[in-house]
């Protein structure tokens, strides 16, 4: 019996996206490319784990930003927040990919950085699953902001906090880009680091260095 991919080599490992046997190299040439991989793929969970990249000059979103550990440290449940949302868009949205993730967090830092000026501005992504993460995420964080300010009885999260903290995200998923088509890099990190549901509390989930 040969793999069922290339009609060639011996089939060794199950793959799950095919419901079949197939060889070592087409797993590592088709994943996340032609095959849509469940995340609870042994051979992608480890291949997620070797693919983290460097931030470099060319791919730094919004190098101008500088994100410092007091930021990071004082704004940690903010973050929290903003990632559940993109976690519990992964588990509600069909097929949502990294792809998706990247534009929704660009779409919203657009928008809370022209709110810091006072322009309303809704920056719309172009596929489907990004616009319906940004509109989750949205409602999240106005909720985030609106029981922080019923707590408090001070709006103390401003449009700019939110713009570093969606910033900060969009950074660890250039980190996680490895470039595949149908690539979830990004969303398996997000989803084992912040899961969605209020039963997470924050210190459930380890920090995540990113170079601000």
């Amino acid at each position: 019996m040969a793999c069922p991919i290339c009609e060639r080599r011996k089939p060794k490992r199950t793959c799950p996206a095919k419901g079949a046997k197939i060889c070592s190299v087409c797993c590592g040439e088709q994943r996340e490319r032609t095959l849509d991989c469940p995340l609870d793929c042994t051979y992608l969970e480890q291949a997620h784990e070797s693919e983290v990249f460097e931030l470099t000059e060319e791919n730094y979103p919004f190098p101008n930003v500088k994100l410092d550990d007091r930021f990071l440290r004082v704004h940690q449940p903010l973050i929290e927040v903003c990632a559940r949302a993109i976690a519990a868009g992964f588990a509600g949205v069909a097929g949502v990919l990294d792809a998706d993730a990247r534009a929704a967090l660009d779409s919203l830092i657009e928008s809370y950085q022209a709110a810091e000026s006072g322009i309303v501005y809704e920056s719309t992504p172009d596929s489907l699953p990004a616009r319906e993460l940004v509109r989750l995420s949205r409602e999240t964080i106005d909720e985030y902001r609106r029981v922080e300010h019923e707590q408090t009885g001070i709006r103390r999260t401003t449009d700019e906090d939110v713009k570093r903290a969606l910033i900060f995200l969009a950074r660890a998923a250039v980190t996680r880009d490895n470039g595949r088509p149908r690539g979830r890099a990004f969303l398996h990190f997000v989803v084992n680091h912040f899961p969605a549901g209020p039963e997470a509390p924050p210190e459930s989930a380890p920090p995540i260095i990113v170079p601000g």
